[in-house]
């Protein structure tokens, strides 16, 4: 489908449901690979839960001084 090269069904390799040849097939694959990398899920899990985290302590001084005021 990318190359818009003929493939007959026997060489056709099917990924999500669109017939690929091969060195299609393998270059969608590895856009596959690079966007679901381990390294940048990980990255995201480290940002939020260093936003969880801030966001607690901002929270928890908030309070602190909201009930020294009262």
């Amino acid at each position: 489908m990318r190359c818009r090269k003929v493939v007959c069904q026997e060489c056709a390799l099917t990924w999500e449901g669109v017939n690929h040849c091969r060195p299609c097939l393998e270059e969608v694959r590895g856009q596959a690979r690079r966007r679901s990398s381990w390294w940048a899920w990980s990255a995201w899990a480290v940002v939020l839960a260093g936003l969880f985290l801030v966001t607690g302590l901002v929270l928890t001084w908030a309070t602190a001084l909201w009930g020294n005021r009262w």
